[in-house]
Formats: C-alpha cells, sequence, structure tokens
C-alpha cells in the first residue's frame, strides 16, 4: 500500500510539472526581447536552484534546535504561503500573452 502513496503523487506531480515547466517558459518567452531572453532565463534558473540550496541549508541549521515535525511544519507552510501568494496574484488571471516589448 506504501508503493501507492510514494508512486500516484510522483506520477501525478511529473505530469503537473511538465505543463508548469510549458506554460512558464511559453510567457517567458512572449514578454522578454529576444536580446534579454538568456539573461532572464540564466536568472530564472539561478534564482530556482539557489533557492533550493539556501531552503536546504536553512532547514538544516533549524532542525537541530527545533526538530524535524518543527522544521517540517515550516517548510510546509511557507510552501502553501507561496502558493497563496501567486493565487492571489494578477498571474492566475492571465488569459492572453502580453505582446512583447522591444
Amino acid at each position: 500500500m506504501w508503493v501507492v502513496f510514494m508512486v500516484v503523487p510522483q506520477l501525478v506531480g511529473d505530469g503537473l510539472w511538465t505543463v508548469h515547466d510549458i506554460a512558464e517558459l511559453s510567457l517567458r518567452q512572449a514578454v522578454t526581447p529576444d536580446q534579454m531572453r538568456g539573461r532572464v532565463n540564466i536568472a530564472t534558473v539561478t534564482a530556482s536552484l539557489g533557492g533550493n540550496v539556501l531552503g536546504s541549508r536553512l532547514a538544516g541549521a533549524i532542525v537541530g534546535p527545533f526538530g524535524l515535525r518543527s522544521t517540517l511544519a515550516v517548510g510546509a507552510s511557507l510552501t502553501v504561503l507561496a502558493g497563496l501568494s501567486l493565487f492571489f496574484s494578477p498571474v492566475r488571471r492571465t488569459r492572453d500573452f502580453p505582446s512583447r516589448s522591444s
């Protein structure tokens, strides 16, 4: 039974992550001028990967004094807050790509 709780979320998550990547990259390409596209792309990748590294180090630093459950609760809460900030932002209501600025 535990396999179902591990495999199903992974398969669903992978499918949704693919859709997310396509939508994110399409929007970024639509609104970024050609001469800036490489810089914007690497800034996005750096922020994403850098956030993973910093988050891991921060979690490792607070797990000792506060315990694993508290650390996981803080991480889950921050994840929910990040999702809510995106949910209530104007990005959610975007239906058409804006014209590319030059």
